[in-house]
């Protein structure tokens, strides 16, 4: 098997980022410094090259992803499974707004999946991993031996890292923006983060809505 590249880049901010209120799979646009940060890592792409753009279908993926795609013009292609975690009636609060029995009170085993949230008709995150790697088996299905640029957002990003480190309480930071870089030959792993990101720190962040 060929091994594949993939760059996966969280998208620019949006004004919900800014004032912590919780997108989940709601379509918020880039605010104008989200935009500036896409235009950021769009000079830092400019030189690569890549087979294929991918995007998550919420626009402030795409939106991303497009201003990326001005320094290569492909036809970027859409991936609905490439959405953020769906947060149920979470969704549209503030981040200060969500009631404590939102909120998971006991951890699990390290290396075993982190403690849900109970969130009425939320999307667990056992099932985030799930569609997480089953989007990007696909793309490695289809551009086998490729490099492909992937633009989705922080949780299912976070996901991913940890189900490749085989620990899912691992703290990460994503900011927006972030960019990291996976391949596969036999199976998929986590290389590093090229922009923004961190491993293994103490965030608050890395058990939060988005």
């Amino acid at each position: 098997m060929k091994s594949t590249t993939l760059f996966l880049v969280r998208h620019g901010q949006t004004e919900w980022n800014k004032i912590r209120k919780v997108q989940g799979q709601l379509d918020i646009p880039l605010s104008e410094v989200g935009i500036e940060q896409a235009q950021t890592v769009a000079s830092y792409f400019a030189q690569h090259r890549f087979d294929a753009i991918i995007s998550s279908d919420l626009q402030r993926a795409f939106q991303t992803a497009t201003i990326i795609n001005a320094h290569h013009g492909h036809a970027i292609k859409i991936e609905p499974l490439l959405r953020e975690q769906h947060y149920g009636v979470a969704q549209g609060l503030m981040r200060d707004e969500m009631p404590q029995k939102f909120f998971a009170v006991a951890h699990k085993p390290l290396g075993q999946p982190e403690a849900e949230y109970l969130v009425p008709q939320a999307e667990s995150y056992i099932q985030l991993v799930d569609r997480a790697c089953k989007a990007l088996q696909q793309i490695i299905d289809v551009h086998e031996g490729q490099t492909v640029l992937v633009v989705a957002h922080a949780n299912l990003m976070r996901s991913l890292i940890r189900h490749c480190m085989n620990n899912h309480q691992l703290p990460i930071s994503i900011e927006n923006c972030t960019v990291a870089r996976f391949s596969h030959g036999t199976s998929l792993a986590f290389e590093q983060f090229e922009v923004g990101g961190s491993l293994g720190l103490d965030q608050v962040e890395a058990k939060t809505f988005y």
